[in-house]
C-alpha cells in the first residue's frame, strides 16, 4: 500500500516514553480491531550524530533542537483516513488519557467538557483551552505527498 501522507507527533522531554509507547500500543489494537485505519506506526528519540561533509570535511550540523525528544509518526494511505483518525472517539480517549497525564487542569477540563456535552452544551472553547494546555507537550504535523512522481 503506498503511503500518501505521514502524521508526526513530536513529544518534549516532559512526555514519558511509556505513554508514548501505550499510545502506540493502543493505536495498534485499535487498528488491528477495524476502529481506525493507517499503514504503520514508527516510534523513535531525537539523536544528533556527529558527521563530517563527504567532500569537504566540514562538520554537518546535527545539533537536536531537543535532545531526547520522541517522535511518534503514523503513515495513511490518504488525508481521509488521517480525518477519520483524528476525529475517531476511541483515539479521543487516548488523547483525553494522555492529556490529562500532562497536567491535573487538563484533566478537570474534560471532566467539565464531558459534563457540558452531556447536557448538549457547546465545548468547543473548553476543548481549545484543552488544547492550548497540552501544547507544550507535544507538536503535531500532517505532510502529504506532493504528487505520485516526487
Amino acid at each position: 500500500m503506498k503511503i500518501n501522507v505521514i502524521h508526526q507527533v513530536h513529544f518534549s522531554e516532559k512526555v514519558n516514553i511509556k505513554q508514548v509507547k501505550y499510545i502506540k500500543e493502543s493505536l495498534y489494537k485499535l487498528r488491528d480491531s477495524g476502529e481506525i485505519s493507517f499503514t504503520d506506526i514508527w516510534l523513535g528519540k531525537q539523536f544528533s550524530p556527529a558527521a563530517k561533509d563527504g567532500r569537504y570535511g566540514g562538520i554537518i550540523e546535527n545539533k537536536a533542537e531537543h535532545e531526547g525528544e520522541i517522535c511518534l509518526i503514523i503513515s495513511f494511505k490518504d488525508e481521509s483516513e488521517v480525518i477519520d483518525y483524528l476525529e475517531n472517539k476511541k483515539h479521543a480517549d487516548l488523547r483525553k488519557e494522555l492529556y490529562s497525564s500532562f497536567s491535573p487542569k487538563i484533566g478537570n477540563l474534560y471532566e467539565e467538557a464531558t459534563r457540558l456535552s452531556i447536557l448538549g452544551e457547546d465545548v468547543s472553547k473548553l476543548f481549545k483551552e484543552i488544547e492550548s494546555l497540552a501544547k507544550p507537550f507535544f507538536r503535531r504535523r500532517q505532510y502529504v505527498r506532493y504528487s505520485e512522481d516526487c
